[in-house]
């Protein structure tokens, strides 16, 4: 029991007494193959939701650089061919 409250959650409790004292042994272990189970379920989801947050954020950075160089394109676009910088022939 030490085993698996440390996390070894591959000990199993080897009670073969054949009677009522043995069933709860059998649910235990079974327990503990759902624990490992679903700790590893979690551990692959998690991995997958960072990946996507890591995802999203590099995307947020490329699209606020393209925004400000489409900006500042269209800014200096205007500033150069604003028909009020021009001066009258």
């Amino acid at each position: 029991m030490r085993e698996i409250s440390a996390g070894d959650l591959d000990k199993k409790l080897d009670i073969r007494t054949g009677d009522e004292i043995e069933h709860p042994a059998v649910c235990f272990n079974a327990m503990t193959d759902e624990l490992k189970l679903q700790m590893k379920n979690l551990t692959r989801v998690t991995a997958g939701k960072e990946r996507i947050a890591t995802e999203l954020n590099v995307a947020t950075k490329i699209i606020l650089v393209i925004t400000i160089v489409n900006v500042l394109g269209v800014w200096a676009f205007r500033r150069r061919y604003s028909w009020r910088s021009r001066k009258r022939s």
